[in-house]
């Protein structure tokens, strides 16, 4: 059996609140009684809503209702690091030192002692925030065993069949009860649209379940 399913202690890096549900949902409704889940969320401070820019601290505390609501049936320990993501910085044009984000992730990690990590893929996203927590799988690998996971929804929003991750040791397939999993994602409220969920459901029954690829 895959290290990835019996290491204990894992840890989810996770670029925004709802991207860990968005592409680990299922994993972690399935495991999270019998492995010590972590969730970090980088870049937790946030305007966007998909109803148009609300104020930041309100939004921000939204947002954090909406990830407790999410897992409030799990197992799950959530951390932030009330960080701005990138659609505020811009908007707000705040200065984001990207050292010293890093410095603060890795400094998380090694307090934490995870045996696993997992973070973004480098396939089918342009999120700055998803590429800058990818970028630091060669900071982090030294660390603990890395895995990545599927950047979602925006998988879902490219053509079923057309996308094949390729050049990593070991693809390692999770199955997971979809009711679940969606009963989660509808708790982002002002994060994501039905048709997203939809979407996000429809790649993981079209793949057999969650995908995670070795590094």
């Amino acid at each position: 059996m895959s290290f990835f399913l019996t290491s204990n202690k894992i840890l989810i890096l996770s670029p925004h609140i709802d991207d860990a549900c968005l592409s680990a949902g299922g994993f972690i409704s399935r495991f999270s009684k019998e492995k010590d889940i972590h969730i970090l969320n980088i870049f937790s401070k946030s305007s966007f809503t998909h109803f148009g820019v609300n104020e930041l601290s309100l939004n921000t505390r939204i947002r954090k209702r909406e990830e407790k609501n999410a897992y409030r049936q799990l197992k799950v320990n959530i951390y932030l690091t009330e960080i701005e993501d990138w659609f505020t910085s811009d908007l707000l044009k705040v200065e984001r030192d990207p050292i010293l984000i890093k410095n603060k992730i890795i400094d998380f990690i090694q307090n934490l002692k995870p045996d696993t990590i997992l973070l973004p893929s480098d396939m089918s996203c342009d999120d700055p925030d998803h590429q800058f927590v990818h970028s630091i799988k060669d900071l982090i690998y030294p660390l603990a065993k890395i895995y990545l996971y599927n950047n979602q929804p925006y998988l879902s929003k490219v053509e079923q069949g057309l996308y094949k991750m390729t050049g990593y040791k070991k693809t390692i397939k999770v199955l997971y009860d979809f009711s679940v999993k969606r009963n989660m994602l509808l708790a982002y409220k002002t994060q994501l649209l039905k048709n997203e969920i939809d979407g996000v459901i429809q790649f993981d029954k079209n793949n057999g379940g969650e995908l995670f690829y070795e590094v």
